[in-house]
C-alpha cells in the first residue's frame, strides 16, 4: 500500500462520532467517506464532492484535504446537513506520484478499487448538490486521468441536482474560503 500522510482532528462542525468510512476489506481502498454535520434545523441536504483518491482520513480522524473541504462546504453551502466524499480513484496515497506509480505497476483498475464506480453512483445520487474537486493531472498520465474523469462524470448521467466547482476544477486542498463555488451549466466539455 502506498503510504498515507498524517492525520488530524475533523472540523468542530461535524459530529464524529456519526461519521461512516468504507473501505475494501484490506483497506487498500477507500470508497466513501459520509460526514454528518453537528444537527441544526436548518441544514437537510446531502452534499458531495469527488476528489482525486483518498489519503488517511477515516471516520475518527481527517487528514488536512478532508479538513478544509468539512470547513468550506460547511460555511459556503449551509443547507448541507451531511458530506458524501468519492474519490476518482479509491487507492489510499497521500502523494499524487504515489498514486501514479501504481497506475503505472498495477493497472488502472487496481487504482480504482472494485467497487467505486458504485459507490460513487450510489452516494452521488443521494446528493443534492456535487461539487467536482479533483485538481489536476499532476504525475497521472493525462489519457488515463482524464478517462477516469470521464467515467466519473457518464456515472453522474443527468444527475437531477447541481453541480458546481471551486476554480477549473481545483482539488478541495487548495480551497480558501474566500474562493467562490461555480454552477456548472452542463457536465460535457467539462475542464479537467
Amino acid at each position: 500500500m502506498p503510504p498515507v500522510g498524517h492525520q488530524v482532528r475533523h472540523s468542530e462542525h461535524v459530529a464524529v462520532g456519526c461519521i461512516r468510512a468504507y473501505f475494501s476489506p484490506c483497506g487498500l481502498h477507500r470508497y466513501a467517506l459520509v460526514i454528518p454535520y453537528r444537527g441544526e434545523c436548518d441544514r437537510s441536504l446531502f452534499l458531495g464532492v469527488v476528489l482525486k483518491n483518498p489519503s488517511s482520513a477515516d471516520a475518527n480522524r481527517a487528514d488536512q484535504t478532508i479538513r478544509r473541504v468539512e470547513e468550506y462546504i460547511y460555511q459556503c453551502f449551509p443547507y448541507a446537513c451531511t458530506l458524501v466524499v468519492v474519490n476518482l480513484f479509491a487507492l489510499r496515497a497521500t502523494k499524487t506520484k504515489d498514486l501514479a506509480d501504481h497506475i503505472t505497476q498495477h493497472g488502472v483498475q487496481s487504482a480504482t478499487g472494485a467497487h467505486n464506480d458504485d459507490a460513487v453512483a450510489h452516494w452521488l445520487w443521494k446528493c443534492s448538490d456535487v461539487v467536482l474537486a479533483w485538481g489536476g493531472t499532476r504525475e497521472i498520465d493525462a489519457t488515463v486521468y482524464h478517462d477516469r474523469i470521464r467515467a466519473v462524470v457518464d456515472l453522474l448521467g443527468e444527475h437531477p441536482g447541481r453541480m458546481w466547482t471551486v476554480g477549473h476544477p481545483l482539488h478541495g486542498l487548495r480551497w480558501k474560503k474566500s474562493d467562490p463555488a461555480s454552477p456548472l451549466n452542463r457536465l460535457a466539455g467539462l475542464p479537467t
